[in-house]
């Protein structure tokens, strides 16, 4: 019986591949079994199990939150109602109309500024309580101004068309302050 050595690498690598193929099968099944598993007891898993169940809940939270950076570096926020992909600046849901909740500063727009601990130095983030190194109380956070809109900035109320005055008159302008002129000088006396 003669050897063929290209007949041998052909069956060799053939079989190689069946085996490959089982292989994966194999871990297809075991990773079924484990979402299977995860699907029955992840409110309730043995003791043995628990450990690897608590760890898909973290992965999954980090998954989250993962996600959200890519939103907020894509500068879209997510409609709580819908679950719509929306500008993360609008206020409203352009799919259903729900009001967006306040949605975090996009990416590279300027921090809060950091709250320094009088105690012990340590910059805290905005809006802490106490500092995470030493636990001192931090000092409250100032309140917001409460029309941070100038007046002369304040868009003009709505006009329904049917009661606009159809002439386009000039608003009035306001009449400029009088300069003080200065006071004429003393004449000398002759």
């Amino acid at each position: 019986m003669s050897f063929d050595s290209r007949a041998a690498r052909a069956e060799i690598n053939r079989l190689s591949r069946l085996i490959s193929e089982e292989e994966q099968t194999v871990s297809g099944l075991f990773q079924r079994i484990g979402q299977t598993y995860f699907a029955a007891h992840k409110d309730d898993p043995e003791d043995s199990q628990a450990g690897y169940i608590r760890a898909i809940y973290e992965a999954f939270d980090r998954t989250k939150q993962y996600k959200e950076q890519i939103n907020r570096v894509r500068g879209i926020a997510i409609c709580p109602s819908c679950g719509a992909e929306v500008t993360i600046t609008s206020a409203f849901c352009n799919r259903c109309g729900s009001r967006m909740p306040n949605a975090p500063a996009p990416f590279g727009a300027p921090e809060a500024a950091a709250v320094v601990c009088p105690s012990c130095g340590n910059r805290c983030a905005q809006g802490q309580r106490f500092c995470n190194r030493c636990g001192g109380m931090l000092a409250p956070a100032a309140p917001a101004p409460q029309n941070p809109i100038p007046a002369s900035r304040q868009p003009a109320p709505y006009i329904p068309a049917s009661q606009r005055e159809q002439t386009f008159a000039p608003a009035p302008q306001p009449e400029p302050a009088p300069v003080p002129q200065p006071a004429p000088a003393p004449q000398p006396e002759p």
